[in-house]
């Protein structure tokens, strides 16, 4: 296997199990908590009213944290 190949599917790799895990993370904690999830708008409204919760403020972080998949998988490789 050539070296671009297998470069990309490490990367692949990273970022969906980064991305998955974090998403997975975050749902769980939601539902274990009771709490939605919140949408765009939702979210902005929330944080900009400073109404947010310390559990719904590390939902939120770890969302955050998850979208970043694609980045911390093209730093490693």
């Amino acid at each position: 296997m050539n070296t671009e190949k297998k470069s990309q599917q490490v990367f692949i790799g990273i970022a969906f199990i980064w991305s998955y895990v974090l998403w997975g993370l975050g749902i769980y904690l939601s539902a274990k908590g009771g709490f939605v999830l919140l949408e765009s708008a939702d979210l902005l409204k929330a944080i900009l009213g400073n109404t947010l919760s310390r559990e719904l403020w590390l939902i939120t972080i770890v969302n955050t944290l998850a979208g970043y998949g694609p980045l911390i998988a093209a730093l490693i490789v």
